[in-house]
């Protein structure tokens, strides 16, 4: 299963990096204009901190914190030996 999932991720990378930069800020604003419909007002919610190609922008998270009042994101990490550590939750 484990070596599926990272040929599954390679996949999904090698995609990404097919998108032009304007069609990746369309589909940011496209996500970032579905807020209200999904996010509850006042609420907590998860998000991530997209990196290079990865769906979304920060503008995304400004406004997703603007909307719910408290984002959380996700806190990765890994040993020295690069064995992942438990996952844990920061505030944006």
């Amino acid at each position: 299963a484990t070596a599926s999932k990272w040929a599954w991720r390679r996949q999904i990378r090698a995609a990404r990096r097919l998108v032009t930069d304007e069609e990746h800020r369309t589909e940011a604003r496209m996500l970032r204009n579905h807020l209200q419909v999904v996010v509850v007002p006042g609420s907590t919610v998860c998000a991530y901190a997209p990196l290079a190609t990865e769906p979304g922008t920060v503008d995304l998270l400004d406004e997703l914190l603007r909307v719910a009042d408290r984002v959380l994101l996700p806190v990765a990490h890994t040993t020295p030996d690069e064995e992942p550590v438990a996952l844990r939750w920061g505030e944006y």
